[in-house]
């Protein structure tokens, strides 16, 4: 036989020898168990999808505030876990961001940026921030101008220090605070 006829043959046995066989209707009750145990699987299925939607997709996502103060309090964590490294980083994206500079905590942020690069030996960097924390003659300020005056140390650069330290008299009743005379008088032995 030649192979083109072989599956006609074929065709043909198969309709006569199994047509009947088809054509008889099926025992519909033999599959109800199995439709019952797949309904369950497919309810089972939805509600554990119902689940994963409404804890991860139907969350609201944080306000850009709140990602603020997320990323400040992870920042701080580091910083007080003694991780500079990832604590500047974190402060770093807080600190250049414009939303977050007209903030209540940004000097916080400030502060803590100089403070982690100052730990990192970074005495450049942490002087940028520390003089731009220094203009604002808000919170950390002593702290701030204490560092200040401590790199100007380090890397023998003085100019300027003279208008800081009339800010920080005219914020103490005219005198440096005990801390900052102390730094002060080193400034002045190694000037």
């Amino acid at each position: 036989m030649p192979v083109k006829i072989i599956p006609k043959v074929l065709f043909a046995a198969l309709v006569c020898v199994g047509w009947p066989a088809f054509s008889q209707s099926p025992d519909v009750s033999s599959f109800n168990p199995a439709i019952e145990k797949v309904r369950a699987q497919l309810s089972q299925a939805q509600n554990e999808i119902d689940v994963v939607e409404k804890q991860y997709t139907l969350r609201e996502e944080l306000s850009l505030e709140s990602q603020q103060l997320q990323r400040l309090a992870n920042g701080e964590i580091q910083y007080l876990l003694g991780d500079y490294k990832t604590a500047s980083v974190l402060f770093y994206d807080l600190v250049a961001s414009k939303d977050f500079q007209s903030h209540i905590r940004f000097r916080d942020a400030l502060f803590f940026l100089a403070d982690s690069l100052y730990k990192q030996k970074n005495y450049l960097g942490a002087r940028l921030y520390l003089r731009e924390l220094l203009q604002t003659r808000g919170t950390h300020y002593q702290e701030a101008l204490t560092r200040y005056l401590e790199i100007a140390g380090r890397i023998n650069e003085y100019a300027g220090l003279d208008a800081y330290l009339a800010q920080a008299r005219e914020l103490s009743s005219g005198q440096l605070p005990p801390e900052l005379n102390y730094v002060y008088a080193k400034w002045l032995f190694r000037r």
